[in-house]
């Protein structure tokens, strides 16, 4: 560069370089300025937003703080300060100085929106949308601010306002990728699947390298019958960005609802995790005491610490832990919060929030408060953390719960389970140790409303109505055949399907046109979409006489609430862990002929069944007694069984000295 151009000249030219991405020339004209002008506030503030490009964040600290006490009523110096500590985690600090620059410029939209930003990382989610409205208001030209507006919406659940805000976003920039894709997850989230995907499609058309439009696009795909679809679009999706993990959890996700990926393929490419390459070729040793008989500290990491299925099955047992001598410390994942996290809390003895940490900083914790044995309460379901137990952060881990089958992580020791859903001859399956609890491997948590079992409906009806109330992507083309065969065979039955999405009349239409294929027409079917309330959902059950489990992806929550409800469940002994989930809860219960060997079977049964509706109305009678008497809802048993493999597993480790 040249010795003689003036200070003012090599400011231009280092913004011109800085504007055009050519940060580290920028960054040597602006120390060219303060070489000459080392109190020329401009260029440290400039300079310090250089070094935060370059992800310097001490050094672009200190220079914009520079900058501000040369210049302290520049505003913009203050706002952009508040996006180098938002972007360092220092909220409180971002927000004081977000809040110092509006207060120097009250129609500073970009301040405004940071401080939406700022809002929404503390969890104010009615204070993020509120500051992005107003930034709106000020400067309607933004699509970026729009779709900030939509996500705070979105986070409140008030998905119309969110999809209003992205198609915002759209009618100024329509070639957006980013509103195509969160307006798609909007109308997902609002059930309207049909527009959600088409705005999938036009996310993926309008950028092919761009991986969530084609991993978000898969679920939806699968509701509508189109698994091959969607395995294909995360396949895609992985070939742009093959070591991508939530890509590949997505991926195996999609495979467990075809009942045409073989066990073998679906076990091999669980056991290809990207995750196994973190594993450390030498464990940092651990500083827990090898006692054997000791008390024990028990980590839970889990993204479904508040209302999901996971807590319910956790929130009426884990209280019977001894925590004397098992000590439960929570590490929740997620940030969204809800009365069921305010119950769960009460149950953990302590309580890490780290939504934000990395897997390094989540490794470092869980080692600083010396956990023995950490469980993994995710696999491949959202916000899991399964690349930080690659890193092997506590002596001894665990999966169980929140995935039926193998993380495929290697690093994890143990995978809990039972003798049903993990017979002998199947830890070929498994990554993990298969560590087969006594009972089931699952406990149920009885809702704590009173809705009453009523009479069999097939009394007053005159015929018998199967049921279903799992999500329609557990509902494969080999069980809608085999429902088909069913009701042919019962050619007075009819079919309840129950599910959110059946909202959307498109998606309606197309399940309609499934069972269509297979001869069985809309007069046969009832298609019912979510009730609002637990009560009227749970009521719901009263409708059904017999629930049809589906395959191979069984359900779980809807067969505990159907047994509670006294529905019995015709399930099917499938080959896999997911498979024979429901094996499980009907074993458990002690209702074994429940269970069909092959489809042939399961049609066999549920004809034997719909034949003896005195004997229906008769089991429907006692289920619920049944139910809250078996191991599946015995928590203090559960407990103690819990408390069992932990000990024999911390045992294990100890002795291997």
């Amino acid at each position: 560069m040249s010795k003689h151009p003036a200070p003012n000249d090599l400011l231009s030219n280092a913004i011109a370089l800085h504007q055009q991405g050519q940060i580290e020339q920028a960054k040597a004209y602006y120390g060219e300025v303060l070489r000459r002008a080392p109190r020329n506030a401009e260029a440290l503030h400039l300079l310090g937003m250089a070094e935060h490009q370059s992800r310097n964040p001490e050094r672009a600290l200190d220079l914009v703080r520079r900058a501000i006490k040369l210049a302290p009523a520049n505003p913009a110096y203050h706002a952009n300060l508040a996006v180098i500590l938002l972007n360092q985690g220092e909220l409180k600090a971002a927000s004081e100085a977000c809040e110092r620059a509006i207060g120097l410029k009250s129609d500073y939209a970009e301040a405004l929106n940071n401080l939406g930003l700022i809002r929404r990382e503390q969890e104010r989610h009615e204070d993020a949308a509120a500051c992005f409205a107003k930034a709106i208001e000020i400067n309607p030209e933004k699509p970026g601010m729009h779709i900030n507006l939509g996500n705070a919406y979105k986070e409140l659940k008030l998905f119309p306002d969110a999809i209003a805000a992205y198609l915002g976003a759209l009618d100024i920039k329509p070639d957006s990728v980013e509103a195509h894709l969160s307006l798609a997850n909007a109308y997902k989230e609002n059930n309207e699947r049909a527009k959600a995907l088409e705005h999938y499609f036009k996310a993926r058309e309008l950028r092919p390298q761009f991986i969530g439009a084609h991993s978000d696009l898969a679920s939806v795909l699968a509701e509508f019958g189109r698994v091959d679809e969607g395995l294909d679009s995360y396949r895609k999706a992985l070939a742009i960005a093959p070591g991508h993990v939530p890509l590949y959890s997505g991926l195996l996700f999609v495979m467990n609802y075809s009942s045409a990926v073989p066990t073998e393929t679906l076990i091999e490419t669980s056991l290809a995790h990207p995750g196994n390459a973190l594993t450390p070729a030498v464990i940092e040793p651990y500083g827990n005491d090898r006692d054997p008989d000791r008390p024990l500290r028990i980590g839970m990491v889990s993204g479904d610490l508040k209302s999901h299925p996971v807590s319910q099955f956790l929130k009426t047992m884990l209280p019977e832990v001894d925590q004397d001598q098992y000590t439960l410390y929570a590490y929740a994942t997620s940030r969204t919060k809800d009365p069921v996290t305010a119950e769960m809390h009460k149950v953990f003895s302590h309580w890490r929030h780290v939504p934000s940490f990395d897997d390094d900083k989540l490794v470092a914790q869980i080692r600083s408060d010396e956990i023995d044995v950490v469980v993994d309460l995710s696999g491949h379901t959202g916000e899991n953390r399964l690349t930080m137990f690659a890193k092997k952060p506590a002596p001894v881990s665990v999966t169980w719960l929140g995935y039926s089958g193998t993380t495929g992580v290697k690093a994890i020791d143990y995978i809990l389970a039972d003798r049903w859903v993990a017979p002998e001859g199947s830890d070929w399956q498994f990554a993990e140790q298969p560590y087969r609890l006594p009972d089931s491997y699952l406990c149920f948590s009885p809702p704590s409303l009173e809705v009453p079992v009523e009479p069999l409906a097939a009394l007053s009806n005159g015929y018998v109505t199967f049921g279903c109330f799992n999500n329609l992507n557990k509902v494969s083309d080999a069980t809608i055949a085999c429902w088909a065969d069913v009701l042919r065979a019962v050619p007075t039955s009819k079919l309840l399907l129950k599910s959110g999405p059946l909202r959307d009349e498109t998606l309606k239409a197309r399940t309609l046109e499934r069972f269509a294929e297979q001869g069985i027409g809309a007069e046969r079917l009832e298609l019912m979409t979510s009730v609002s309330d637990s009560a009227g959902h749970l009521a719901t059950y009263n409708r059904v006489d017999i629930a049809l489990d589906p395959f191979p992806y069984n359900g779980t929550t809807t067969t505990a609430e159907a047994l509670w409800m006294g529905v019995p469940v015709l399930t099917l002994a499938g080959d896999r862990f997911i498979a024979r989930v429901g094996v499980s809860l009907v074993e458990t219960m002690g209702m074994g002929d429940w269970v069909a060997t092959d489809t042939g079977d399961y049609v066999a049964k549920a004809v034997q069944f719909a034949a003896d509706v005195e004997g229906l109305a008769g089991i429907k009678a006692g289920i619920r007694a049944r139910f809250l008497a078996s191991p599946l809802c015995d928590a203090p048993r559960f407990a103690r069984n819990l408390e069992g493999a932990f000990r024999h597993m911390w045992r294990d480790w100890c002795a291997q000295g």
